[in-house]
C-alpha cells in the first residue's frame, strides 16, 4: 500500500507528457458549446483495499454564463486519469 505522501506526488503518464496528482493541480476537459469543466485535487488517498482515489471539485465555465461551482467528487486515480487529461 502507498503512503500517502507517496501517493500526492504520484506521476502518470498521459501520452508524450508526464502527470502529477497532487492536492491544488488543475485538470480540465472541454465539452460542446464552449464549456470547459475544471477538476482541482483536493487529496489522494488508498480505499481500504489500496486502490489510490481522487477527491476534488469541480467547475464548470461557460463564456456568456459564468462559472457553475459543483460538488466534491471522488474518482479511482485511473479513471480520474482516462477522464482528465489535459
Amino acid at each position: 500500500m502507498l503512503s500517502n505522501r507517496a501517493l500526492s506526488s504520484m506521476l502518470a503518464r498521459g501520452g508524450d507528457k508526464q502527470r502529477c496528482y497532487e492536492p491544488g493541480t488543475t485538470f480540465r476537459r472541454n465539452h460542446p458549446h464552449n464549456v470547459v469543466e475544471m477538476a482541482e485535487i483536493l487529496s489522494v488517498s488508498n480505499d481500504d483495499v489500496g486502490i489510490p482515489h481522487v477527491r476534488f471539485s469541480v467547475r464548470y465555465r461557460h463564456p456568456s454564463r459564468g462559472d457553475f461551482d459543483v460538488a466534491h467528487r471522488m474518482l479511482a486515480l485511473k479513471s480520474f486519469a482516462d477522464r482528465y487529461r489535459d
